[in-house]
């Protein structure tokens, strides 16, 4: 069942964003020259249930460099680690930012803070120095949508996500409040994507959907758990190696 929930999702996905290039996400490793940033969809390592994400790709080369970061808007300035493939370029690639705006960004090499060389688009930090510039790309919601972490203003959420078009009531229920149906009602918004977002600790949480009275496993989660009453629930963890791909809402 995982794996087909895998490859559905990567079917729905390829007709919604056919524009842009395609790689695998392994092939990053095998980068030989870094370059300004570039907007790229990627296909997940086979063995993980994450769908083609949408995003851009940072680069960086410097087979001197002991650690590399990079750091911007998207992050609200917290340097991110970037991995040094095989050829001495190091990358990050941002997926799932909301943002339709440019971002600021500058990358951090051994301590010591730089704009990005092979990037012409910059603009002056107000301290002598310059503030590289990226157009990032977000990846389109469809009918394949599960839940997600989100950052607005500094405070993390899960967002519960589901795609129905006919219902006229749903919420979310689970351990972490106490299997209440009243208390998360999810919002109808554009093309009938369904949320809510919910402040939830670390940990694991069983949940289920309610639509119109009736109670639903969350489709496109892959992880599941017992319910308790012989039947099965999706499960949620939530964790700081979970939300390594958490959206930067501004």
């Amino acid at each position: 069942m995982k794996f087909f929930l895998f490859f559905l999702s990567l079917f729905f996905c390829t007709f919604a964003f056919s524009e842009l290039e395609t790689v695998h996400e392994y092939s990053f490793n095998q980068l030989t020259e870094a370059g300004p940033p570039r907007s790229l969809r990627i296909i997940p390592h086979i063995n993980e249930t994450r769908a083609i994400e949408t995003g851009i790709l940072f680069s960086y080369k410097d087979r001197s460099a002991k650690k590399v970061y990079v750091s911007g808007d998207f992050s609200n300035w917290s340097p991110r680690v970037m991995k040094r493939g095989d050829n001495g370029v190091w990358f990050y690639f941002l997926s799932e930012y909301e943002s339709r705006s440019a971002v600021r960004y500058k990358f951090m090499v051994d301590g010591i803070w730089i704009s990005d060389p092979l990037n012409s688009e910059a603009i002056d930090d107000g301290s002598g120095s310059f503030l590289s510039i990226a157009y990032p790309e977000a990846t389109p919601e469809n009918r394949s949508v599960t839940y997600r972490f989100v950052r607005i203003n500094g405070t993390d959420y899960v967002e519960f996500r589901i795609y129905n078009r006919d219902a006229s009531y749903i919420s979310v229920a689970g351990d972490f409040n106490n299997w209440n149906p009243e208390n998360n009602q999810l919002s109808k918004e554009t093309g009938n994507i369904w949320r809510t977002r919910v402040s939830i600790p670390d940990g694991k949480y069983r949940y289920k959907f309610i639509i119109d009275g009736k109670w639903s496993l969350d489709l496109y989660n892959s992880e599941t758990a017992n319910d308790g009453m012989n039947g099965i629930a999706s499960l949620l963890i939530v964790s700081p190696v979970t939300k390594r791909n958490i959206v930067i809402q501004n």
